[in-house]
């Protein structure tokens, strides 16, 4: 028999993992909410689970709590609660470790981690999203043992972190999405300048992304690499630079220093030598 699951939150993620880990096979007994539209959400497409309007009920009723409240909140919520041995409760956090569950692990409960490195933008997204990502987990068996089997009963992978390593791996995966997208938010401004709409600069950069995308997969790094810094292009470099100060002065120094950590990469594919790679970052000095 599969450990209960109860739920306190009851957004995107919290209803993503009910209702993957409930096709899983996995018993979803329990959520509570301030928003009690989002715990009807969950329980209409969840079989078997019950709205409470208290948190505790749900810790009463589940073996395993999944906290996936906003991190502001996560704090009071969990002082809020009590806690017995035996129990176990996990944070959907990105950022915090687990000595924000101190309080249940004094109780004697088991505790940990359980983020995926996904988007939620919405649930219909969320749902297709979700398998084949790769979760962030904390935890020391049995809790650990158990977290690892709902990863695959939700057709994903995992990485397991120390907490202390927690914050680093938030901010890894800021690079990889947050500042992705500003970027191309970037890029779509810049088409408005010479007349293309912000959806119409979104599709013609969408095939650029996903190839980019594919380059990182299939050939990784430096070889997925391709540009002017790549090919040691110093006038095409030169005057991408002047260009921006000229239409975007406030993207300079951001464009040369993302088109500086580009130069090693050259270097490492053998595109260019060392004394072009020199010439490349007194350009964007």
């Amino acid at each position: 028999m599969k450990i209960k699951i109860g739920f306190i939150g009851a957004g995107t993620v919290a209803t993503t993992f009910a209702i993957k880990l409930a096709e899983g096979g996995y018993p979803v007994v329990a959520v509570a909410d301030p928003d009690s539209e989002l715990t009807r959400r969950m329980a209409h497409r969840v079989q078997g689970c019950r709205v409470f309007t208290a948190n505790q009920a749900v810790v009463d009723a589940a073996d395993l709590v999944i906290i996936a409240t906003w991190d502001q909140a996560m704090a009071e919520v969990i002082n809020q609660l009590s806690w017995r041995e035996g129990k176990s409760v996990v944070h959907t956090s990105g950022f915090f470790g687990t000595d924000i569950l101190e309080p249940a692990r004094q109780a004697g409960a088991y505790v940990g981690g359980f983020h995926p490195a996904q988007l939620f933008a919405n649930l219909d997204q969320a749902l297709t999203a979700l398998p084949g990502s790769t979760f962030c987990l904390m935890g020391e068996p049995p809790l650990l043992d158990t977290l690892k089997d709902m990863v695959t009963a939700l057709q994903s992978r995992y990485i397991v972190l120390r907490p202390d390593q927690k914050p680093l791996y938030h901010v890894a995966l800021a690079f990889a999405c947050d500042f992705t997208m500003v970027c191309v938010k970037i890029c779509t401004e810049l088409f408005q300048k010479f007349g293309v709409s912000s959806p119409e600069a979104i599709k013609a950069v969408t095939p650029i992304l996903r190839g980019a995308v594919d380059g990182i997969t299939t050939l990784g790094f430096p070889d997925c690499f391709s540009g002017p810094v790549t090919r040691g292009d110093l006038s095409v470099i030169g005057k991408h630079v002047s260009t921006l100060e000229e239409n975007a002065p406030e993207l300079t120094a951001l464009f040369k220093t993302l088109e500086k950590h580009i130069v090693p990469m050259a270097l490492a594919k053998g595109t260019i030598d060392e004394a072009t790679a020199q010439k490349e970052l007194d350009l964007l000095r």
